[in-house]
């Protein structure tokens, strides 16, 4: 839930992404650049706003190879970082879509496999060694 001091109470919806282990700081603040999107940079993690939807992220390397936590995955590899989206109810779309814009060019630029989930409990992208699948089209 978000506090807004303007507007009160606002729900808000947290996705996550839970990407395998490998992956490299670097490689996910260039993406951030490449989409002219400013991130704050910390030793193991980075963290910005979305700038159509405002919705915050932040990434976080994690400090050993984890299991996944979204729901109904059985996957045969650790996730190393792991990144979630708050975004308001209301800008859902539209997150959604800024979101989905990041993991086509992570998809495409870089190996590692990943999962998409909202709240960990429904599938929205999986990228495994066959590629990207969007599991639910959004459409704004």
């Amino acid at each position: 839930m978000v506090v807004d001091k303007d507007y009160g109470v606002d729900m808000s919806v947290m996705m996550a992404l839970e990407i395998e282990s490998g992956v490299v700081l670097e490689d996910i603040v260039s993406i951030w650049e490449q989409m002219d999107i400013e991130v704050e940079l910390g030793e193991c993690e980075c963290s910005g706003y979305l700038p159509e939807s405002y919705a915050g992220f932040s990434f976080t390397l994690c400090p050993r190879p984890r299991a996944m936590f979204a729901e109904g995955m059985d996957v045969d590899w650790s996730i190393g970082m792991l990144a979630t989206f708050h975004i308001r109810a209301g800008n859902m779309m539209i997150g959604i879509e800024e979101i989905y814009r990041f993991i086509k060019i992570l998809a495409h630029e870089n190996r590692h496999r990943f999962v998409l989930s909202c709240q960990y409990e429904t599938i929205y992208a999986v990228r495994e060694e066959g590629g990207l699948q969007i599991l639910r089209e959004i459409e704004v």
